[in-house]
């Protein structure tokens, strides 16, 4: 069998597992460039061993600069330092395992990719108007952890093109036909505002208002544009919550797009938090699109990369060896639980 039927063989399945808004959100992220570590106390320092992969040290670094990626320059909120801690590592693992196989399979840049990289980031360095040297001390990377980037970035893009056939994009095409066909939803929604600073006790009363409201709507007590007017902080409360068609993409706060494109005409969605408060939302007509998945297929390869690489990272890790320090927050590989650690 070639390497072509092999790679649409071993990832049939990855169309499945990418069914929903959020897998086509989270990126298998390279070491974070424009963040700094984030600021909390108790971590560790950065040449602190947190796992082996293959019997090649994590350094707790890695790890650092996944969550400044993530976290874009704000302090660790320790009440989910656990959490964000496990995924990170895992993410981290996960691209240890991907550049393992891509080694074996001696995908290395070449030296034409790694001179076309290095003149783009000068490029980018000059029209942002930092040096270099600025650049590293600011985001707390050395020349090592840019070429980690570019190491990946190119390997990774060549693999998932190599592995992405047109078979599995068209399947992964027809699993997400709405969010890339150009279809067009007309939508209304009620916004509950959160005045103030957004923590968690006020984003709770807002989401408790909200599902209260979305029940008396899906019982039948009230419909959704009299409780738009009657319960709504949006300018569109007159119109009963209606904002006219909306595109899958830039138009709105894609955790609003994805809520909405996840409904059918006449559902209402679940609270929906953006940075505007707690929405909720319904669909009241579809205009469906008519873009061919061959006029799309570069952003299909883009969206489908997250799920291919979970499906990766699941067919490699038996093959591989694993093993955690506990000098942070993992996931236990028996239970599937959070194991504390010892920051």
């Amino acid at each position: 069998m070639n390497r072509r039927r092999a790679a649409l063989s071993w990832f049939a399945c990855f169309v499945a597992a990418a069914s929903g808004a959020a897998s086509l959100r989270a990126q298998p992220a390279p070491p974070a460039a424009n963040a700094g570590a984030p600021a909390a106390a108790g971590l560790p320092n950065d040449d602190v061993v947190v796992a082996r992969v293959n019997g090649e040290f994590v350094p707790f670094r890695e790890v650092r600069q996944q969550l400044a990626g993530v976290l874009q320059g704000r302090p660790i909120p320790l009440a989910i330092w656990p959490q964000l801690s496990a995924q990170a590592l895992e993410q981290v693992i996960g691209r240890r395992l991907v550049s393992a196989e891509m080694k074996r399979r001696g995908l290395k840049p070449t030296a034409e990719e790694l001179k076309q990289a290095e003149e783009n980031f000068t490029k980018n360095l000059t029209r942002r108007g930092i040096t270099r040297a600025d650049y590293l001390k600011q985001n707390a990377l050395t020349e090592g952890d840019l070429e980690a980037v570019r190491t990946w970035e190119i390997g990774w893009n060549r693999f998932a093109k190599e592995l992405l056939t047109d078979d599995l994009l068209e399947q992964f095409y027809n699993s997400h036909r709405r969010d890339f066909d150009g279809t067009e939803l007309r939508v209304s929604h009620i916004l509950f505002r959160i005045e103030g600073h957004q923590d968690q006790a006020t984003l709770a009363a807002a989401t408790a208002k909200a599902n209260s409201v979305r029940e008396a709507i899906t019982s039948g007590a009230l419909k959704f544009a009299d409780a738009a007017k009657q319960y709504s902080t949006g300018p569109s409360r007159e119109q009963g919550g209606d904002l006219g068609f909306i595109p899958r993409h830039e138009r709105m706060a894609e955790e609003f797009s994805a809520a909405a494109f996840a409904l059918r005409v006449g559902e209402v969605s679940p609270p929906t938090t953006t940075p505007f408060g707690v929405h909720l939302i319904t669909v009241t007509e579809e205009k469906p699109g008519t873009i061919r998945w061959q006029a799309v297929r570069e952003k299909l390869v883009a969206a489908a990369q997250p799920s291919l690489f979970r499906q990766l990272v699941a067919q490699l890790r038996p093959r591989m060896s694993v093993e955690y320090t506990d000098a942070i927050p993992h996931f236990d590989p028996t239970t599937g639980q959070i194991a504390p650690g010892r920051s």
